[in-house]
């Protein structure tokens, strides 16, 4: 036993609206229970089991020995690592919430900083930024372990936010304080590089994306995770469609796709049909495209909708460059009941991508394309420095223009758009 159990006395004690009086009476004085309480008292097992009694305690959670907390923690930490939403939850809500509500008193940092995490793996945004804020006034205090967390952690919350290059930095940072603790040392090592890959290619940092890609597969097969190794193979693909080098990007999706059947992973063999189709469209191979993201479509059923929706857009911008009007309606409306249901009124680079063809499918007046580009498109893709995808976008509201014949607007807005060749992103 050690003096948690002063803390865990106080907890139930005011949960249960008792005084110090009224839990002392009749078992011990009440100097005693304060010292207790306080810490300062470590009190015989008779005392802890009349008091755990009086206020019904589980036996369980006054015999857990500091060593079995540092246990669990460990555990859930791992699970958060792993991406186990389950586990983690199901962990959290039956014990680290009620020690961490218990302990409420104690600022534990390290448990502060994967609480974060814990909020990040649900997507619970707010309580996320709760904790984020709460986390910032005392950063300046971190040691280097929480400083590595704090920084990852954070490079994760805006990375869902799509804040790419703002994570790429974080991620960077916290690679510099990566060497400084033990736990999990090399699962944080091949998680860090990987996402620092993806950050980068969101980012289009086509040097940061190879360099730390190759880092993360070379531990992903150290380590045998070969649905990992798989995922990797085709970020090297995307970098090579980037450089246009179809030929390797070919070749990577291959890999992936050899993994993906070994281990019978439909959501990976979606994944690969879908680069197969992309790598096709990219040479303006559109049929052979299309029957690649089709394919991936029948093997989406496993996939998350967030991937379901992407697939669904590529697929919308290849029948609209095909003139497919008939297609293309039908895609579209029914990635815009998907999209209401899985984001309801969110606001993110898919739902504005939804929003965009629906203008350009639609050709509505470019003067309305141009009111939502300047409201909704200009102002999320520049706090976010997402240029490359302004650009296209930009672009899109020239074609309008051209299209109606408004010249010289459509030529201030290919000059904005710095002249990218790329008309509809897929």
């Amino acid at each position: 036993m050690d003096n948690r159990i002063g803390q865990i006395i106080k907890h139930y004690r005011l949960q249960a609206n008792m005084t110090q009086a009224e839990l002392a009476d009749g078992l011990i004085s009440v100097s005693y229970l304060s010292k207790i309480e306080n810490g300062n008292q470590i009190p015989p097992r008779d005392i802890v089991e009349l008091l755990s009694q009086r206020l019904d305690i589980p036996v369980e959670l006054m015999n857990q020995s500091k060593d079995e907390h540092d246990k669990l923690f460990e555990n859930w930490i791992d699970y958060l690592l792993r991406e186990d939403v389950d586990s983690a939850t199901n962990m959290y809500e039956n014990s680290i919430k009620q020690i961490l509500e218990i302990t409420n008193s104690t600022i534990d940092i390290p448990i502060e900083l994967h609480k974060f995490r814990y909020f990040l793996l649900l997507h619970d945004l707010d309580q996320a930024m709760q904790q984020y804020q709460h986390l910032n006034m005392q950063s300046k205090k971190f040691n280097e372990m929480e400083l590595y967390y704090w920084y990852k952690y954070s490079g994760i919350f805006w990375d869902l936010q799509e804040y790419h290059s703002r994570a790429l930095q974080l991620f960077l940072k916290a690679e510099k304080h990566m060497d400084k603790f033990v736990l999990h040392e090399q699962k944080e090592h091949t998680d860090l590089y990987y996402r620092l890959a993806k950050a980068a290619f969101a980012s289009k940092d086509l040097h940061k994306i190879f360099h730390y890609n190759k880092k993360a597969l070379e531990l992903f097969r150290s380590r045998y995770l070969l649905e990992e190794c798989s995922e990797s193979h085709l970020l090297f693909s995307n970098y090579f469609r980037q450089i246009h080098d179809y030929t390797q990007a070919w070749k990577c999706t291959e890999i992936a796709e050899d993994i993906a059947s070994k281990i019978n992973c439909p959501t990976l063999l979606a994944k690969c049909n879908e680069s197969y189709g992309s790598i096709e469209i990219d040479q303006q191979h559109f049929q052979a495209g299309i029957d690649y993201l089709l394919k991936s479509y029948e093997l989406c059923i496993h996939s998350n909708m967030e991937q379901k929706i992407g697939l669904i857009l590529k697929l919308i911008k290849v029948y609209y460059i095909q003139n497919s009007s008939d297609e293309v309606t039908k895609w579209l409306e029914q990635v815009i009941i998907s999209a209401q249901e899985f984001y309801g009124n969110k606001i993110n680079k898919q739902t504005l991508d939804i929003k965009m063809l629906e203008h350009r499918i639609n050709e509505t007046n470019p003067y309305a394309l141009e009111s939502f580009i300047k409201k909704d498109i200009i102002p999320y893709f520049e706090e976010r420095s997402l240029h490359f995808e302004l650009q296209l976008y930009l672009r899109q509201l020239a074609d309008a223009y051209y299209y109606h014949q408004q010249f010289q607007l459509a030529a201030y807005y290919y000059q904005m758009s710095l002249k990218t060749h790329n008309y509809l992103p897929i």
